[in-house]
Order: structure tokens, then C-alpha cells, then sequence
């Protein structure tokens, strides 16, 4: 196979280089050919082939960047659309995020507004919830203490009023645990109420949609007013019973003329009279 052998200056008229051009290139390998002593000698077949190959390998380029435009095209238009995408997201979180606050703040000022005292806690028994009735039933606010010690910071009393409710009888406890609490009625007794106050209470468990418990909420209302009613009508009953009772041993007093032969006639009736509560033996006016 016979190649043919050209000179630098015949590889610049080929190629229409420049001479430092040629030589440039030559020296750093990119142009294919070989120094014979002190001349450059290159093959004709391999500088055909070497500007072959740059003429395809710059077709390749175009069409790799044409190619890449295309794409580059369709990516910034993706990215635009999944930046809409997002921004409407981010703008309906938003609405939502500001509604459930409302809404939040609609209940809270509901919750406030109740005359019944109301405590919500979480499964964990952390209060989330503790209206302005609530505090002003049991004389203080919410406290971070564990349910074991609800029963002496409030003061919760059993109904005899002397003995101290265990925690594990309190409805909000038993709420928590997922029992529901109808009616209970306690005394409240501390240190920050002027007397003792009675409460009726009623507890339920709070549950997700998917019925998973998730804490507990007791309501409960002040019925002092109640008891004390109750108390004054069952000494009144008491009164009327004790008066009933006395009635067969009471005695009619004597005619004038009998007077003097019976003096004790009336005892009984007054002694009768003085077991009823509040009633106090005054003197007879003489007859």
C-alpha cells in the first residue's frame, strides 16, 4: 500500500491554515503527522481522514445541541408548569392553614364563652384545652402535673367531702381510657375558693374517624346552688316529720274551770315543739 507523504506547506494549502497554525497543531498531536528530522511530514490519507472526522464530528455537535435546545426547551417549560403547580399548591395550604386557624379560633372563643367548664387533654394527659369556666369553677388554671396529681392540685373530693379522690376514679382520667362518664358528682375544695363548691361532671373519649383514641373531654357545671336547696328542703322535711311525729303526743289544753287541777298540761306539746330545729319556747300571755 503506497500512502503519499506532504510537506507542511502542502498540508496549509490543504487545510487553508495559517503556517502556526499547522505547526500548533502537529506539535500537540491533534494533526496527524510526524517530524523527519527537522521537517514535518504527513500522510494525505490521515489528514483526509482527521478532517473528515472533524467535519462529522461537528455535524454531531450541531445536531447534539439542537438535540439538547429541544430539551432544554421542554425542561423549562416542565419546570414552569410544575412551578405553577406548586404555587397553586402552596396557595390552597395556605387557605386552608388560614380557614382551620379560623376555625380554631372560632372554637376556642365557643369553648370560652361556655358556662360549663370544659378540660380537653390528649392520649399523653397534656391539657390542651382548659376554658375560662373551668378555671373559674375550680379556682386555678391548667397545670402541666401528671393525673396522679390532679386530685390535690384542685382539691377533688368523693361527695362525704372529706375524702380524696383517687386519680383513677376522675372522668377525665377514665375518659382517657376510653370509658364514657354519664354523671359524677365531686367536691371541689382548695386553697383558692373562698368555700367549698359541688360539681356534676360527664367525660367521653375523643376518637379520630378512625376510631382511634385520641384523648378525652370532661364538662362539668357548678351545682353549690343546687345542694344547698336540696339540704334546705330535706331539714324542712325533717322539721315537718319531727312536727308530724309529736302530733299524737300533743294535748288539748283544760276548760277554765279545770285549769288549776291539770298546771302540766301543756308540757308535752311544748316539749314536742322544742325538738323541731329553729323553734325557741316563749311565755304564754296569762289567761
Amino acid at each position: 500500500m503506497s500512502l503519499t507523504f506532504l510537506t507542511i506547506d502542502e498540508v496549509v494549502s490543504m487545510l487553508r491554515l495559517s503556517r502556526d497554525t499547522v505547526y500548533r497543531l502537529a506539535k500537540s498531536g491533534e494533526l496527524p503527522g510526524k517530524k523527519v528530522g527537522r521537517t514535518w511530514r504527513f500522510v494525505a490519507e490521515e489528514i483526509e481522514s482527521y478532517v473528515a472526522r472533524e467535519f462529522s464530528d461537528g455535524e454531531h455537535a450541531k445536531r447534539v445541541r439542537a438535540q439538547y435546545a429541544v430539551r432544554e426547551d421542554v425542561l423549562e417549560e416542565t419546570i414552569r408548569e410544575r412551578n405553577e403547580e406548586l404555587l397553586k399548591i402552596n396557595r390552597q395550604l395556605k387557605a386552608e392553614i388560614t380557614e382551620r386557624h379560623q376555625t380554631e379560633a372560632y372554637l376556642r372563643a365557643v369553648f370560652e364563652s361556655v358556662g360549663d367548664g370544659l378540660i380537653v387533654v390528649d392520649a399523653n394527659y397534656r391539657m390542651v384545652l382548659f376554658n375560662k369556666a373551668a378555671e373559674a369553677i375550680l379556682g386555678t388554671g391548667e397545670t402541666s402535673a401528671e393525673p396522679e396529681s390532679w386530685p390535690a392540685t384542685y382539691g377533688i373530693y368523693l361527695p362525704d367531702g372529706e375524702t380524696p379522690c383517687p386519680a383513677i376514679e376522675l372522668p377525665l382520667v377514665r375518659a382517657v381510657q376510653g370509658e364514657r362518664v354519664d354523671h359524677a358528682e365531686f367536691v371541689i375544695r382548695n386553697a383558692f375558693l373562698p368555700e367549698p363548691v359541688w360539681v356534676a361532671c360527664r367525660a367521653t373519649p375523643v376518637l379520630d374517624d378512625n376510631g382511634v383514641l385520641k384523648g378525652g373531654v370532661v364538662v362539668f357545671h357548678d351545682i353549690t346552688a343546687r345542694k344547698r336547696a336540696e339540704e334546705e328542703f330535706r331539714l324542712s322535711e325533717q322539721r315537718l316529720q319531727n312536727l308530724l311525729d309529736c302530733l299524737p303526743q300533743m294535748t288539748i289544753a283544760p276548760a277554765p274551770e279545770r285549769r288549776q287541777e291539770s298546771p302540766s298540761s301543756g308540757v308535752v306539746v311544748s316539749e314536742c315543739l322544742e325538738q323541731l330545729d329553729g323553734w325557741k319556747e316563749t311565755p304564754c300571755p296569762a289567761l
